[in-house]
């Protein structure tokens, strides 16, 4: 089940969908959205999946993929210097959320089980049962020994390399 998330807006719907080429006349969606060519959008239902964002579009009545969306203000160079102001920034928050990285992090077992389940240490394991079963216990235990080795050099490397990717 996915968490829709309904936020409050109020603003036109042109600041959440912008017109394609072929859709530059909002005549096709006059008859769901009223006489307003372009009308306010009370509320917001943003729903995140995989990494993506999808909006609720009313006229259509299905979520769009959140893609595409252009600042009118970027057409004016002037207009893009000046930045925007605090409302401006609240409301694109609400659109777009907070402008933050937040990466899913496993947990040290799950990389163990990930690890350890890699097909070169399943072969590590059945090379330990064989030399222990014709009584190679040396072998065996230099086999176990490197192969513990391993797995703890490779699960703090990718648990460093993860951490620091979060920065």
């Amino acid at each position: 089940m996915l968490d829709v998330q309904v936020r409050p807006y109020g603003r036109a719907l042109s600041t959440v969908f912008s017109l394609s080429d072929k859709e530059k006349t909002w005549s096709q969606y006059s008859s769901s959205l009223g006489d307003d060519p372009d009308p306010v959008l009370p509320l917001l239902r943003v729903l995140d999946y995989r990494y993506m964002r999808l909006c609720f579009h009313p006229a259509r009545d299905k979520f769009v993929v959140f893609a595409g969306w252009k600042d009118p203000n970027w057409l004016d160079v002037a207009l893009a210097r000046a930045g925007i102001d605090s409302d401006e920034k609240a409301a694109r928050e609400r659109l777009f959320g907070a402008n933050v990285i937040d990466m899913e992090q496993k947990s040290a077992v799950q990389l163990l089980v990930d690890e350890v389940l890699h097909p070169f240490y399943v072969f590590q394991v059945a090379s330990l049962v064989l030399w222990s079963l014709d009584e190679y216990y040396a072998y065996a235990a230099c086999i176990f020994l490197m192969s513990v080795a391993s797995i703890t050099a490779t699960l703090l490397d990718t648990r460093a390399v993860s951490l620091l990717s979060c920065f």
